[in-house]
């Protein structure tokens, strides 16, 4: 498509359109969105993404839907290859959920997938137009949290991880990382592709907003110069598709050069691996690298010298990385391993959505069950991540739920190119999402980016730009305009309505996060009794919340609640399983004089991690509170000769309290 083939808006109309308008006020809520950490809630950085993005699309919904309503409706709606593909994955998952293996879902849950779900369908109604506007805020925001993240690296801004110097608006340095790379590769598409005319050029050029704005900033700048009303009718003129160009590609060029700056501070394999292949297949995509790749081989001899050099490159820096931070490569080797093997268990169907919290740690003390002298015992600990988002989609849907979802990823990555139809040059950006959508699926098989809200947002920006760049495999028109005021007020009241009702859930949700924080804040300064008192007035919405459970549970064996504590406990087993609840629960049942219970508590905590000192400590405390002193002093003895991971004050009192153990028996 050449610039003469573009649709010019009008360029004398005094307001922008309303879609424009629309799409300037979603951008800026994917701008402002990665930065939302609201300090009074529980999980501050991510519940407060999710109550915005919440917030957001009841407002984007409800400003579109009555928009729709009383101008005529939204014309037609298209249906390509991509939208068939998640329509088939979400009418599973709804399935799968309901019947085939029914769970219960806290609400931030449901909120986050359901908002997700409608910013598809907002995005999808973008016009063409305005696409890049959105890509733009994207890279924009990506540029800030890259700026933020060196700023809190040189100490000017705190983490919000006492561990990390380094998080950005992320709880840590992993999921900053991965939100990172979900953004490089479109800056640098944008950068470099934009040396010719096309994406920049094109896009820029059909657009009122660029259009109007860089005219407006060209007048003023002749005003300031002084220049007369002739000279600043001349630039009025003129093209603004260069300066427009030069302003998008010096936003690129900020957001990769400050990625670059803090990336490698980050210490995520996961997320170099993204961007750079990514940044590959995207060249490669394009023929630079083919053009590069021709220059330099020339006879065969040359050809199979350099095949050699790359494969032997990739190896060493594939050893060099796994040696950078072997113990967390290895942990994650027997998470992988833990995680088959629950496939195994669940092959078709799974073990049901959000459950790997559940069934993993259990699946982790079977295989030290059977394995209690494997290496592995030093890099294990809680786990709530499956670190690959294959191997966890395949345990809770199945493998069903797994080859719907590579469906998906054939609708994007095998269905040919984008629909040349279109008014603007969609082949960029069709590239350029399809880049996106790759940087995610590779952090995806390290890490856990469908955790991360900002990062999810920006995977599904990318699948509605391609869907909607895709040929339409059918169309439904869709109108309201031979509908009466009347008939159209009846569906706006009830979109009214709806959104009423939706903002009291997300003030309630907001509400009682709060609420759980200060419990929380309560419980760490010591006074058990207060805390329970909070817990339970969140109760009735968190209830299906394993974190939550978690920490009533043990509010209440701590206050000596042990009879409540242990209900409590017992309920969390269905949402999440550690060794805190374990521990707690063994805690509960020693109390109340259910003593075999409390040793099967205690036993089945050091089972999941065996590295630990504190639960085989409960176990001999225990045993020597309760006569059995053999079983004491055999405790004591393993816990004396066992191998330090992490050397501590509280490892070395285990050790000295032990000693005395066995002298008083000996």
């Amino acid at each position: 498509m050449s610039l003469k083939d573009i649709h010019y808006p009008e360029q004398n109309s005094k307001f922008p359109s309303a879609g424009l308008l629309y799409t300037i006020i979603v951008g800026v809520s994917l701008l402002l969105l990665p930065f939302q950490v609201w300090q009074g809630l529980f999980f501050a950085t991510q519940t407060s993404k999710v109550l915005f993005l919440g917030w957001g699309v009841m407002v984007f919904g409800t400003i579109g839907g009555i928009y729709y309503f009383f101008t005529g409706g939204p014309g037609k709606f298209t249906f390509t290859v991509t939208d068939l593909a998640l329509f088939l994955l979400l009418s599973f998952t709804v399935v799968h959920i309901v019947w085939i293996k029914p769970v219960q879902l806290h609400p931030l849950f449901i909120l986050q997938w359901l908002s997700l779900g409608i910013m598809y369908i907002i995005f999808r109604r973008i016009e063409p137009n305005y696409r890049l506007l959105l890509m733009i805020f994207v890279m924009l925001a990506g540029a800030a949290q890259a700026i933020y993240g060196n700023l809190q690296l040189y100490g000017i801004y705190p983490s919000y991880h006492n561990l990390f110097k380094l998080t950005g608006s992320f709880f840590n340095p992993g999921p900053y990382s991965g939100y990172l790379v979900s953004i490089f590769p479109v800056a640098v598409g944008i950068y470099f592709m934009s040396v010719k005319h096309s994406i920049v050029s094109n896009c820029a050029a059909s657009n009122p907003f660029f259009v109007s704005v860089f005219s407006f900033v060209k007048s003023v700048a002749v005003v300031l110069e002084g220049t007369n009303n002739k000279d600043i009718v001349n630039i009025r003129n003129r093209s603004n598709l260069t300066i427009s160009a030069a302003i998008i590609r010096i936003i690129a060029i900020i957001t990769i050069i400050s990625v670059l700056l803090v990336l490698p501070a980050g210490c995520s394999r996961a997320a170099w691996l993204a961007a750079v292949l990514s940044t590959i297949f995207l060249f490669a995509a394009k023929g630079k690298i083919s053009e590069l790749w021709h220059q330099f081989v020339g006879t065969s001899r040359r050809k199979w010298l350099l095949y050699t050099l790359i494969i032997i490159a990739a190896l060493a820096i594939t050893s060099g990385l796994y040696r950078m931070k072997k113990n967390s490569a290895d942990g994650r080797m027997l998470i992988w391993k833990v995680t088959i093997n629950a496939i195994k268990e669940q092959p078709l169907l799974g073990h049901g959505i959000e459950k790997f919290k559940v069934f993993y740690m259990e699946g982790q003390a079977d295989y030290f069950k059977g394995n209690p002298d494997s290496p592995e015992t030093v890099v294990a600990g809680d786990n709530n991540y499956a670190f690959n988002e294959p191997l966890r989609i395949a345990s809770e849907t199945g493998l069903i739920g797994l080859a719907l979802v590579l469906l998906v990823i054939w609708s994007v990555f095998g269905n040919g190119k984008s629909d040349k139809r279109k008014q603007v040059d969609t082949d960029d950006l069709f590239l350029l999402s399809r880049a996106g959508l790759l940087s995610v699926f590779i952090f995806g098989c390290f890490s856990y980016p469908a955790e991360i809200v900002s990062i999810m947002v920006n995977l599904i920006l990318y699948l509605a730009i391609i869907s909607g760049s895709q040929q339409p495999i059918f169309t439904m028109p869709v109108s309201a305009m031979h509908w009466n005021l009347f008939v159209r007020l009846i569906p706006a009241m009830a979109l009214v309505a709806i959104a009423i009702l939706a903002s009291k859930q997300l003030d309630r949700i907001n509400n009682d996060y709060t609420q759980w924080n200060e419990a929380y804040t309560t419980y760490s300064m010591g006074a058990y009794e207060d805390a329970t008192d909070e817990y339970e007035k969140t109760y009735p919405l968190l209830k299906n919340n394993g974190d939550y459970l978690i920490n009533y549970g043990k509010a209440l064996s701590m206050a000596g609640k042990h009879e409540k504590a242990i209900e409590i406990l017992e309920r969390s087993k269905s949402f999440v399983n550690n060794t805190i609840l374990y521990t707690a629960l063994g805690d509960s049942y020693k109390a109340t004089g259910q003593t075999s219970k409390a040793e099967i508590a205690y036993i089945h905590a050091w089972q999941m991690v065996p590295s630990r000192f504190y639960p085989k400590y409960l176990l001999a405390k225990l045993y020597d509170e309760t006569g059995q002193h053999e079983k004491a002093v055999s405790t004591a003895k393993e816990l004396l000769i066992k191998e330090v991971k992490i050397k501590s004050t509280a490892v070395k009192e285990i050790k000295e309290e032990m000693k005395k153990m066995i002298e008083k028996y000996w």
